[in-house]
């Protein structure tokens, strides 16, 4: 370690080092191997690199934020369904993308659960919701 009398100062080291006292007339074919060396480390490493980077290229994620009429729908559908106390209360429950899937998941499966009669409107909610799913019962 180099500098400072403060511990912690100056540069730290990089692993351990060996030096080599060698004939300088060995000095170029040496310096062409450590080249060559470092060249072909490189160039095994920069097809990993390049993959790894391909492969892992985000994705656009689709659409999966229902419209604002479908939320006026369901909003209503709770306040009536006393699953809300007032609209206001169904609003917040709804106030975003993830709270709405949320509150849409829950509160669809008691209606079905509890056959409470479930809108038409609400089925491009469940292909949105539940590509795979037959959930949806009309």
């Amino acid at each position: 370690m180099r500098g400072g009398k403060r511990i912690g100062a100056g540069r730290k080291s990089y692993g351990k080092t060996k030096t080599y006292r060698l004939p300088i007339a060995l000095e170029p074919e040496i310096k062409a191997l450590l080249e060559k060396y470092k060249t072909e480390y490189e160039n095994k490493q920069q097809p990993d690199i390049e993959n790894v980077t391909k492969s892992k290229e985000p994705t656009k994620p689709s659409n999966k934020a229902p419209t604002k009429e479908q939320i006026k729908i369901f909003v209503q559908w709770l306040a009536e369904n006393k699953f809300a106390k007032s609209l206001t209360e169904a609003r917040k429950m709804t106030k975003n993308p993830i709270l709405f899937k949320k509150a849409f998941s829950k509160y669809s499966e008691i209606a079905y659960d509890m056959k409470i009669e479930i809108p038409p409107e609400f089925e491009p909610l469940y292909d949105l919701y539940y590509p795979d799913n037959e959930f949806y019962c009309g």
